[in-house]
Formats: structure tokens, sequence, C-alpha cells
């Protein structure tokens, strides 16, 4: 899964799916996910709700957060209490940069 598929998401997205996996790609902008869509059969690009977001993070192997808000810190999307709840076996990895 990678949450946030600007440029670093997307290019993450693309090595995931160079690698054979599938991708559950999640972003607030309509227009970004359309295009997405260009990855076939590999990729799903949905918007995210928190039911179906809190469902999707439980479910995945690999989480990558690339998202960026300018200006600001990188945001905590994972709640503790989702990371308690997932396989042991699952990975995280942020992707940001400190914009102040």
């Amino acid at each position: 899964m990678v949450i946030g598929v600007d440029v670093v998401g997307t290019h993450a997205a693309r090595m995931a799916i160079g690698l054979g996996t599938e991708m559950i790609m999640l972003d607030h902008s309509i227009p970004r996910l359309r295009e997405l869509e260009l990855f076939e059969g590999r990729s799903h690009a949905r918007f995210p709700t928190m039911e179906g977001f809190g469902e999707e993070v439980l479910a995945v192997d690999v989480g990558i957060g690339a998202v960026l808000v300018s200006g600001e810190s990188a945001p905590n999307l994972i709640s503790r209490g989702m990371l308690n709840s997932m396989i042991p076996e699952v990975r995280e990895v942020h992707l940001s940069r400190n914009d102040r």
C-alpha cells in the first residue's frame, strides 16, 4: 500500500509493481488517482475513507507513507492501535522530507 501518490509515492509504487507486487494506492486527489490507473491489473487506486483505510492497513504486507503537507511535518496517518493490529511480518516505510 502506498499512501500519498504524488511523485515519491508513484515512484515507490512503480518499484514495488516492478518487483511483482500488487499495490493499493491511496490519495485524496481524484484526478491523480485516474492517472494512476495506468498500472492496469497490478494496482488499485482508491480514495481513502476512514473505514476503508483502517481495513486496508490491516491487510497489507508493506506500507509506504509518502504524504507531503507543504510547510508542515509529515502527518501520522497510521495510529499506534493500527500498528499493533498488523501482522508481525508487515514492513512500514515512511518517505518524507522536512520543508521547514
